[in-house]
């Protein structure tokens, strides 16, 4: 498992939630998000391809 860095902006709340902005560090990537749910989504796509291009790397294929 490897480790990234988020920063986490957060805007506003509404009906309960967290809206707001997300970087991860070591991309670049900066999205938006509306709900707190959506913003761990996010997290996980990054950690996701992160770990497909490293695997990609060692030369494994990862479907």
């Amino acid at each position: 498992m490897t480790t990234s860095t988020f920063i986490v902006r957060i805007l506003r709340t509404d009906n309960g939630t967290w809206q707001g902005r997300i970087g991860h560090t070591q991309t670049g990537d900066m999205k938006t998000f509306q709900s707190c749910l959506e913003m761990l989504r996010i997290m996980d796509e990054i950690m996701r391809a992160k770990e497909q291009v490293e695997l990609k790397g060692d030369r494994v294929q990862c479907k």
